[in-house]
């Protein structure tokens, strides 16, 4: 049995305050599967748990991607049950529900449940090559881990559905340009390290409070809506297969 880690931890900035939560497995564009999910999760818990970590980056490994969404090979055998429970948006709503800072430092694609994951982050930052895609429909499916509910609140109706609907990739620049990046290229690394250490520096409770109250109740209800519009389509997809 391989003992290959797919998330690697590393400990970073002043006094090592800052976890960094490193996607690893650079030969599927950090693809993630249930192994890498299950460790994403826990390293989670674990930042959560351990007093001295003070915020979060999320990256990816390599220069092609961010996170290219769920693997492809584990999508094939999804059933609806899948889509209503789905493991995913469990953890991406975990990440996002985090009283720490999170920082999306994004060194590629971004794309699907990729996206979805850096949406579920406080902040996001990305290299000039980073895009960003929302292509669930074209595989007869929805954006199910947060897209729905977390994009429209962040650029707005209109253009979360050219991205949803219309199937619109966005460049770097353009991303920052409609609010998705706070900011693109140069040292976008040194950038994320910076915002988590400042946002590290606050109040915890002013900064736990703060977060709260930036949450929006809508996207509790979009939540159950999500989850029941996956399961339906997964459970269509797969009587397709088996027809």
């Amino acid at each position: 049995m391989s003992s290959r880690s797919f998330v690697r931890v590393e400990r970073i900035g002043r006094d090592g305050a800052v976890r960094r939560l490193r996607l690893d497995r650079p030969e599927r564009a950090n693809a993630y599967h249930q192994v890498l999910l299950t460790e994403l999760d826990a390293a989670l818990a674990d930042a959560r748990a351990d007093a001295s970590v003070k915020a979060i980056i999320v990256t990816g490994s390599g220069e092609r991607a961010f996170c290219s969404g769920a693997d492809r090979d584990e999508l094939r055998t999804r059933g609806a049950l899948d889509g209503i429970e789905l493991f995913s948006r469990k953890v991406f709503d975990r990440l996002a529900g985090l009283p720490l800072p999170t920082v999306a430092c994004i060194n590629g694609a971004a794309i699907g449940g990729g996206l979805e994951l850096a949406l579920a982050c406080d902040i996001r930052v990305c290299s000039a090559e980073a895009r960003f895609a929302l292509p669930e429909l074209s595989l007869g499916l929805t954006p199910a881990a947060g897209g729905v509910r977390r994009l429209p609140g962040l650029i707005g109706h209109a253009r979360a559905a050219e991205i949803i609907l219309f199937q619109r990739t966005l460049d770097a620049v353009t991303a920052q340009s409609w609010g998705l990046v706070a900011e693109c290229g140069g040292d976008y690394q040194a950038r994320a390290l910076a915002l988590a250490e400042t946002a590290a520096g606050l109040d915890p409770m002013a900064f736990r409070l703060g977060k709260m109250l930036l949450e929006q109740e809508q996207q509790r209800v979009q939540a159950n809506l999500e989850s029941l519009a996956q399961g339906l389509l997964y459970g269509r997809n797969q009587h397709r297969t088996l027809s």
